[in-house]
């Protein structure tokens, strides 16, 4: 199995476990995008996902993910990292 199934595969958790589970919706943003960090073209993701105002979650291969919510012209407004079972490391 390839580092970006893994992702791809932590990332279809996480989007299953987001509909079945009121807390674990209440940890995402409304209109977010589940993009894996290994992604190739992640960063091509990550602005097109801006462009709409959207907010993205970057999953990375070991199960952390970084919330990005889009501020004014596109750049971040608040950024939160988080572990792999979604408590937040750090947050601006």
């Amino acid at each position: 199995m390839s580092q970006a199934d893994t992702t791809d595969e932590l990332i279809l958790e996480r989007v299953i476990a987001w509909g079945q589970s009121d807390e674990i919706a209440d940890r995402y943003p409304n209109k977010v995008h589940f993009i894996a960090a290994d992604d190739t073209e992640y960063a091509l993701h990550v602005r097109q996902a801006f462009s709409e105002g959207d907010p993205v979650v970057l999953v990375f291969p070991n199960g952390d993910e970084v919330v990005i919510e889009p501020g004014q012209n596109g750049t971040p407004a608040r950024v939160e990292v988080r572990d792999s079972d979604g408590e937040p490391l750090a947050a601006s």
